[in-house]
């Protein structure tokens, strides 16, 4: 091989290298919640209870009782508090949940039309990827008094 072709090469390499580099701190870099989620693009969220099993002859019926937040005031309470919150994603493959009576399933719908489900959990966002909180633990507390006071209106 003449000097010219191994120089090629050796720059080819070093570029694809890079964009691996790069990419790869980019995906795993600390991330606001609120972006992640897209939260100023949300028209609409649903959020699920945790569901409640019911054993009858080694039958599980999952019972999944949903409601729907639309007005503005409580989807910008909801971006506020979600926007306090920093993310990294995790190169964690699977999730169990340590902390599953703390935990909220929200489905957020767009102004495209589309959704996204999301799990919170304590110190873990679940969608697509699974996303480790590095500020705090998420406030269970003023999500749940939140959450009830929604269910009671």
């Amino acid at each position: 091989m003449s000097k010219l072709k191994i120089r090629y090469l050796f720059v080819s390499l070093l570029v694809i290298m890079s964009v691996f580099i790069i990419f790869h701190f980019y995906q795993f870099r600390e991330q606001n919640l609120g972006d992640v989620l897209d939260i100023n693009n949300v028209e609409k969220v649903y959020f699920f209870e945790n569901p409640k099993e019911n054993s009858d002859f080694n039958t599980h019926i999952i019972e999944v009782i949903s409601h729907t937040i639309e007005d503005e005031e409580t989807i910008n309470k909801l971006a506020e508090f979600f926007k306090q919150y920093q993310i990294k994603a995790s190169k964690q493959e699977g999730w169990v949940s340590e902390n599953a009576s703390e935990q909220f399933h929200f489905s957020f719908v767009y102004n495209d039309g589309d959704s996204a489900p999301y799990i919170f959990d304590r110190n873990i966002v679940v969608s697509s990827n699974i996303y480790k909180v590095v500020n705090d633990p998420i406030d269970y507390k003023w999500l749940y008094e939140l959450m009830q006071d929604i269910k009671s209106n």
